[in-house]
């Protein structure tokens, strides 16, 4: 499996930005579908998919030692592994490299 090219450029552009780190939680938490309906919104999937590659972007940016912040990265994108595709083939990929 290929390397995702977002979460690539975000990591090697990364510095240690916790109000970013803030928003991509915050995106990666959008609910997907209406409190009324179980219809998928892809305006909402799209921004969930971006917090998760921002995520993966922050744990991918330090290979070689883990900041304090890095496990309750990893356990919030745990979570995501069952939502709609492109979301866990994102989170996949970039645990491949670590």
């Amino acid at each position: 499996m290929r390397s995702n090219p977002a979460v690539a450029v975000f990591s090697s552009s990364i510095t240690v930005n916790l109000p970013f780190q803030e928003k991509m939680k915050a995106k990666a938490k959008t609910k997907l579908s209406h409190s009324k309906g179980k219809e998928i919104i892809f305006e909402r999937l799209c921004i969930r998919h971006g917090g998760v590659i921002g995520l993966c972007a922050f744990v991918s940016a330090f290979p070689y030692d883990i900041p304090d912040y890095v496990p309750d990265l990893l356990s919030l994108l745990g979570s995501h592994l069952n939502d709609y595709h492109p979301i866990p083939v994102s989170i996949v990929s970039m645990s491949e490299y670590l």
